[in-house]
């Protein structure tokens, strides 16, 4: 007998100490973000247990990024790239963020530290 299908918001997902710490940055991030930025296949997004059940929603995204602060905009954009590299630069650029390199000098510690994890702890989407 066969266990039925499962949701990802129910699967149990086993994962490493580094992708354990790339979910709490995520989980920070969209917590920073706005939890509305991004589909949450969990009850909260606190409650989920892999970065998969959080991905941005791009076309809200897109429409948001003009009714927020330029460093929040960067903020988010550079939260999706992690998801879709392509659109995040798109995001970027429209958010005013022409490089990578220029990313410092638009957030502020807390955002760069949040990043900074991200890009450390990165296992691919």
């Amino acid at each position: 007998m066969t266990a039925p299908a499962q949701d990802v918001s129910q699967e149990t997902f086993a994962i490493t100490e580094a992708e354990e710490r790339f979910l709490r940055a995520w989980k920070d991030g969209v917590e920073l973000a706005g939890e509305a930025l991004f589909g949450c296949q969990a009850r909260t997004p606190r409650e989920a247990c892999h970065w998969h059940q959080l991905t941005p929603k791009l076309d809200v995204i897109r429409r948001a990024l003009p009714n927020r602060s330029q460093a929040d905009a960067v903020f988010i954009a550079a939260m999706a790239s992690f998801y879709n590299a392509e659109e995040g630069q798109r995001l970027l650029r429209k958010a005013g963020c022409e490089a990578f390199g220029n990313l410092a000098n638009f957030l502020d510690r807390h955002q760069r530290a949040i990043l900074a994890v991200l890009m450390i702890e990165y296992q691919g989407w």
